[in-house]
């Protein structure tokens, strides 16, 4: 995983306790410290969480990928984002590059997570303001069922690929260049 704000590794944790219900041994790596681990860990399945960052994977997590990741010989891999309100074709990135890399991206999905910015002139009441202690706790309280729906998916090795559709590219485009402007 890889967190800025602690909403990831929130969600790795949650994943984790669900997983490992279901009997399966679960060990959670941070990309940064714990990367090198990561790539030698013999499991079966990997998992990959990380916040959106602008329709983008967030930098330290791309290089991680782009640079570090081996060769994947068909091993399947799912990745769950997380963002304060759309992913665009954020998962689709990770997919494309790591299927480049022999892997099976078999499942990405999104959660909605409490948000840490500010956007005053944004017409969507979400983002005009960091919930508050109610709103969290629903934000919350939706990701945990949620993320249990993911988990009893990507054990049963659902494919699910979100970020398919010409909305969701053309958001992720969208949004991609107005960062250059």
């Amino acid at each position: 995983y890889f967190t800025s704000i602690g909403n990831t590794l929130w969600l790795a944790n949650k994943a984790k306790e669900i997983i490992e219900q279901y009997g399966h041994e679960v060990k959670l790596y941070e990309v940064i410290k714990d990367g090198e681990d990561f790539i030698r860990d013999k499991c079966d399945m990997l998992g990959i969480f990380y916040p959106v960052w602008g329709f983008l994977p967030p930098d330290p997590l791309w290089e991680f990928l782009r640079d570090k990741m081996p060769e994947g010989n068909g091993k399947k891999i799912f990745f769950i984002g997380d963002c304060a309100g759309i992913a665009g074709d954020t998962g689709m990135m990770c997919k494309k590059l790591i299927d480049s890399k022999g892997y099976n991206a078999f499942y990405i999905n999104h959660i909605i997570m409490p948000t840490n910015f500010f956007l005053p002139w944004m017409p969507f009441n979400y983002w005009k303001k960091i919930p508050l202690e109610e709103q969290l706790k629903k934000i919350l309280a939706n990701a945990e069922k949620r993320i249990q729906k993911m988990c009893t998916s990507v054990l049963n090795f659902e494919n699910r690929l979100e970020g398919t559709g010409l909305f969701w590219k053309c958001m992720g485009w969208f949004q991609r260049k107005m960062e250059f402007i």
